[in-house]
């Protein structure tokens, strides 16, 4: 798979955030951000080493899950800092994700990246995986087995590895996969769940909030903002270092 301009991408990413109502200069640095990271995913080719992190070779036998024999292209482990007490779970790789190996890499962990530097956090300083290490052929929903394989085989054993205090679930399908007795993400949002003992609190998807408009978009972004605010202030700021 060829990896795009990397410049390219980032002025239509940069174009799009700002159409949809969010502040240049936010845009602008959270831009930056994920280009020096998209750029040394290419530099050191990072999911093909798993010699270099112990997060890769947490992921890099399985075999197990029916996307595997469909013909994933790459294995796409968590990445940040894996000291982080707060643990951010998204849905499974997208296209950018695929090719770059990290996740959350678009335009949706764009906006990801500057919700984080709100709150204040900074990107680097927490650590972001999903529930799938693998993209679904034709981006198809997984299923929920698909879902249980991967976190049985992967995900618990970063979490294992990280031992975060607080876990975001970022998005309907993160969530149902790890409280499935949850109710939906839109009444769900800001509340309270346990996964292994650890307190865990959903948001909606950056990808859900960029569909909306107007008085829409802006409701929704401040109801993010509110519920990362809350899951901030469950942990204390010097944890997190400068």
């Amino acid at each position: 798979m060829t990896a795009p301009n990397i410049s390219t991408l980032m002025e239509d990413f940069a174009r799009r955030l700002v159409q949809n109502g969010y502040r240049p200069e936010s845009v602008k640095r959270a831009v930056a951000k994920q280009a020096r990271l998209m750029a040394h995913s290419l530099l050191i080719d990072y999911i093909t080493r798993p010699e270099n992190c112990e997060e890769c070779s947490v992921t890099q036998g399985c075999t197990r899950c029916p996307i595997y024999s469909e013909g994933a292209t790459r294995r796409v482990p968590g990445h940040g800092n894996p000291s982080s007490p707060i643990l951010f779970v998204g849905e499974g790789p997208g296209e950018h994700e695929d090719i770059f190996g990290i996740p959350f890499i678009g335009i949706a962990g764009t906006a990801l990246t500057m919700w984080l530097e709100k709150m204040p956090l900074k990107r680097e300083q927490v650590y972001i995986a999903n529930v799938l290490k693998c993209r679904p052929r034709n981006n198809r929903t997984p299923q929920p087995e698909e879902c249980r394989t991967c976190i049985e085989t992967n995900l618990n054993r970063e979490i294992k590895m990280i031992g975060p205090r607080v876990i975001v679930a970022v998005g309907a399908v993160a969530l149902k996969a790890l409280i499935p007795d949850a109710p939906g993400i839109t009444a769900s949002h800001g509340k309270w769940f346990s996964y292994r003992d650890i307190p865990l609190t959903p948001i909606f998807h950056p990808a859900y909030v960029l569909r909306q408009e107007g008085a829409q978009f802006t409701k929704v972004n401040q109801q993010v903002y509110r519920d990362l605010m809350q899951a901030y202030s469950r942990l204390t700021n010097k944890q997190f270092g400068s």
